[in-house]
């Protein structure tokens, strides 16, 4: 779908009954998935009441949910309306997230072989669907980290007691003392969470026990999940959370050597010390492109 199609959907069709300024996105029995007009320049998509993008004039669509809080029925919905003519969003973990894979287009078809781009996707980006490529202000690398082995272990070493006691406080931490303690971290440092300067980040860091230091760094990375569902075990949350401190560690004391692949290669590869640096600030939703 184009900016166009939902202008097309508002002028020739009814909202849906007893829920004002609510249009349906597909097909009118799919009731969960719908969207509403914002003014006259942005329209507002929705799946199960929950929002999950919004598409801006000029075919820019804004990814605004966070990685971790869009399902399986969400992607599906934007892969059959959003991205059905552009190519098609799937989730790797190895890669970072969600992934934008682009058609490529000879004229006469749009196609995918095997060097097609691919784009990272996350919350705040803009993308410009027509040409397809992310917008100037969710420009971004991806650095792709290697580690010294003799330096990973002197820093392993440098902060083992802090590894430690973070490991024994997420270990005797109930599940709901887990959750009060993750949602407070959330509601007092969002900005600083959603930022991707990571010297802005470390401030806040420098002043946390290791155990919030944990908590910041999984509601950070998407992972909120590890601790709000029951799926998970006190043992999946200490592991990964424990990977993310000393990850942060070896990024506070600079050991790592990277490849840096700007967006415009269109490429993403499988390696799991990815990381993702953007050009601009996202936070502020209300930039044009």
């Amino acid at each position: 779908m184009m900016f166009e199609d939902f202008v097309k959907i508002v002028e020739t069709q009814k909202p849906y009954r007893a829920r004002p300024n609510e249009y349906p996105l597909y097909k009118r029995s799919h009731g969960f998935k719908y969207f509403k007009p914002d003014g006259y320049d942005k329209f507002v998509i929705y799946c199960q009441g929950k929002e999950i993008g919004v598409m801006h004039r000029g075919d820019l669509f804004e990814w605004t949910r966070g990685n971790m809080d869009l399902y399986s029925t969400d992607v599906t919905v934007l892969n059959q309306t959003i991205f059905d003519h552009w190519g098609y969003i799937y989730w790797c973990r190895a890669k970072l997230g969600f992934i934008w894979r682009v058609y490529k287009d000879n004229g006469k078809d749009r196609y995918l072989d095997s060097n097609n781009c691919e784009y990272h996707v996350s919350q705040h980006m803009k993308l410009d669907l027509a040409n397809q490529k992310p917008c100037p202000k969710s420009y971004y690398s991806i650095h792709v980290s290697r580690i010294d082995k003799k330096q990973e272990y002197q820093i392993r070493l440098k902060y083992k007691d802090d590894i430690i006691l973070a490991k024994q406080w997420l270990q005797n931490t109930d599940r709901e003392a887990l959750k009060q303690d993750c949602n407070s971290i959330r509601k007092d440092m969002m900005d600083t969470i959603q930022t991707n300067v990571f010297e802005d980040m470390e401030k806040v860091l420098a002043k946390l026990s290791p155990y919030e230091q944990v908590l910041f760094l999984i509601i950070k990375n998407g992972r909120s999940g590890l601790i709000e569902f029951d799926d998970y075990t006190t043992e999946d949350v200490t592991n990964q959370g424990l990977i993310y401190l000393r990850k942060y560690y070896y990024e506070k004391e600079g050991i790592y050597d990277d490849e840096i692949i700007p967006w415009s290669e269109g490429r993403i590869p499988r390696n799991k010390n990815l990381r993702v640096k953007f050009e601009a600030n996202r936070l502020n939703t209300n930039q044009t492109v």
